[in-house]
């Protein structure tokens, strides 16, 4: 390995976590391939103190950089280490970052709109308020007397997308009783399944929390069961009420039907809609209505 090779390659290695004498550590070992080496060459080679290279040799084990091999065939039957193989480590780390990055999207979809809702709630929405490219899918809301309740709208440049979150009370309701969720793409996702059931899934995450966490004081238990509808995946939900709370007088304590919900990918939108069983039948049709 030539020493710009080298240099440049050891500036890589400092931008996945290493330290600067772990990428010189793990460098060297490369070097040997499958057969690896034992510290005795490595303290001759890269004029590190041994106990120092011990230490960074079990970091690099821990961060799965390096892996133990077999014993040399010295006298001392010294340990045998050696570089695993860095595509390998790169793909996991990438992996690692992906998942992290997954996590982080579900929970601003999760915790970060409901502080933006509480950041917002005194303000009143009307249809001139709404995001003006979203208004004709809320136009038949507003016709039937419905109240936006909130608007949550989150930009990505890095995944390429605009969300815009609505939740609703319909016409006579005391409550929230639906919701919207609207990804918009900067590409025609309709085809990509994959995409599209990874929405669904976050929104099924997010159902749970939403549920969880603002009826925990009279929810048991919540139940999803999948099913197309009309063609589109989505399903139900159902509850179990605490005894002794208030929705066990007009419900008892057996599973109740509490709703529907869906996911509509429509070029170059995801459409999440979820409803009680009274309003989401309407609020389907309002978002396919639209050409």
């Amino acid at each position: 390995m030539s020493e710009n090779k080298f240099e440049e390659y050891f500036k890589e290695l400092l931008s996945f976590g290493l330290n600067s004498d772990e990428a010189r550590v793990y460098l060297a070992l490369l070097k040997k391939g499958k057969n690896g080496d034992i510290i005795g060459n490595l303290f001759n080679e890269l004029e590190i103190k041994r106990p120092t290279i011990y230490k960074i040799i079990y970091q690099l084990i821990e961060k799965r950089w390096v892996s133990k091999g077999g014993f040399s065939n010295t006298p001392k039957r010294a340990q045998i280490f050696v570089a695993r193989p860095p595509l390998r480590i790169l793909n996991e780390l990438i992996e690692k970052s992906e998942k992290k990055l997954n996590n982080l999207k579900e929970q601003c979809l999760f915790i970060g709109d409901n502080l933006e809702k509480i950041y917002l709630k005194h303000r009143k929405l009307t249809i001139y308020d709404i995001y003006p490219s979203t208004v004709k899918y809320l136009k038949p809301l507003f016709k039937k007397k419905w109240i936006v309740l909130s608007e949550v709208i989150e930009q990505s440049k890095v995944l390429g997308r605009k969300v815009f979150d609505y939740e609703f009370k319909s016409y006579k309701s005391d409550r929230k009783d639906a919701g919207l969720i609207i990804f918009d793409y900067d590409r025609n996702i309709e085809n990509d399944k994959k995409l599209t059931k990874s929405a669904l899934n976050m929104f099924k995450n997010k159902m749970k929390y939403d549920i969880k966490s603002g009826h925990n004081s009279i929810v048991e238990d919540l139940k999803i069961v999948d099913e197309k509808i009309q063609g589109y995946l989505g399903g139900n939900t159902f509850l179990k009420f605490k005894e002794g709370s208030p929705p066990v007088k007009f419900m008892g304590t057996d599973w109740v039907h509490a709703g529907k919900y869906v996911v509509i990918p429509i070029k170059y939108k995801i459409f999440l809609i979820w409803a009680e069983l009274k309003n989401f039948s309407f609020l389907m049709e309002s978002v396919l209505s639209v050409k």
